[in-house]
C-alpha cells in the first residue's frame, strides 16, 4: 500500500497546475516541428522536442501525456498515419523522464545516453508499427526511399524498416535532445524550481513535498535550539543576580 501511495503522490506532484499549463506549450512545439518535417518530406520528425523538455521539468508521466497528445493532434492536422505512433511518443516520454530523474541530463555522457536510449526505443517500437500496421512504409517523410533500398539489399521488411529507423532516429533524436537540453538549461532556475523535477535532473537536492517536510523539520529544530538558548540565557542571568 505504501508503494502505491508513494507512486500516486509522485504522480500527483508531476501533474501540478504549472505542468498542466506547460503541456499545451510543449505540444505546440512538437506540432511545429512535426508538421514542418511532414510538409517538407524531410527524413526527420522533430516532434519530441517539447516532450523532452517536459520530461526534464515535470517528469516521465507528464512527458508521456505530452507525447500522446502530440500524435493525436498530428493525426488531425497533418496525417492520420501519425495516430498509431502515439505509443512510440509515450515510450519516448517515459524513457526520457525516468532518465532525467536519474540525473542523466546532468552530464555530457548522460546526454549521449539519453540520445541513444530514446533512439533505440523509438526505432524498435516504430519499426514494429510500420512493418505490421503499414506493411513497411508510410510515405509521411523521406525515409520510405531509404527503407526500399534496404529491402532490396536485405530482403527482409522488418530488418529493413528497423535499419532505416535507426539511421533516421540517430539524426532526429540527436537534434531533438540537443535542442531540448539547450532550452531546459536556458530556463531560469527560479522557474525550474516550481516543477516536480526541480533539482533532480540537474543533480541538486529535490524540491517538492519531501524537501518541504525537511525544511519544516529544520525550522522546528531551529526553534527548539532557540528555546534552549533562551533557557540558558535566563539561567545565566539568575546566577549573575
Amino acid at each position: 500500500m505504501s508503494e502505491k501511495a508513494s507512486f500516486a503522490q509522485k504522480l500527483k506532484d508531476q501533474f501540478s497546475t504549472k505542468s498542466l499549463v506547460l503541456i499545451p506549450i510543449a505540444v505546440g512545439i512538437n506540432l511545429i516541428g512535426g508538421t514542418l518535417c511532414s510538409m517538407l518530406k524531410l527524413p526527420l520528425f522533430l516532434d519530441t522536442i517539447g516532450t523532452l523538455v517536459v520530461a526534464c521539468l515535470s517528469g516521465p508521466w507528464v512527458a508521456a501525456l505530452t507525447g500522446l497528445l502530440t500524435n493525436v493532434f498530428l493525426a488531425i492536422v497533418a496525417n492520420p498515419v501519425n495516430f498509431p505512433y502515439a505509443i512510440v511518443s509515450v515510450l519516448v516520454g517515459l524513457t526520457a523522464g525516468y532518465m532525467a530523474r536519474a540525473g542523466f541530463f546532468n552530464k555530457k555522457s548522460g546526454i549521449v545516453a539519453v540520445w541513444l536510449a530514446v533512439t533505440l526505443v523509438n526505432a524498435v517500437s516504430a519499426s514494429l508499427i510500420t512493418s505490421f500496421v503499414f506493411g513497411g512504409a508510410t510515405g509521411i517523410n523521406g525515409t520510405s526511399v531509404v527503407t526500399a533500398a534496404f529491402v532490396v539489399a536485405l530482403q527482409d521488411v522488418l530488418l529493413s524498416v528497423f535499419s532505416s529507423a535507426i539511421l533516421e532516429n540517430l539524426l532526429d533524436k540527436g537534434i531533438s535532445v540537443l535542442i531540448a537540453y539547450t532550452i531546459w538549461r536556458k530556463i531560469p532556475r527560479r522557474l525550474v524550481s516550481q516543477y516536480a523535477m526541480a533539482g533532480i535532473a540537474d543533480g541538486e537536492a529535490p524540491v517538492g513535498p519531501g524537501r518541504d517536510e525537511l525544511d519544516d523539520k529544520l525550522e522546528d529544530d531551529d526553534l527548539d535550539f532557540d528555546d534552549e538558548d533562551e533557557d540558558l540565557d535566563l539561567g545565566f542571568d539568575d546566577e549573575d543576580l
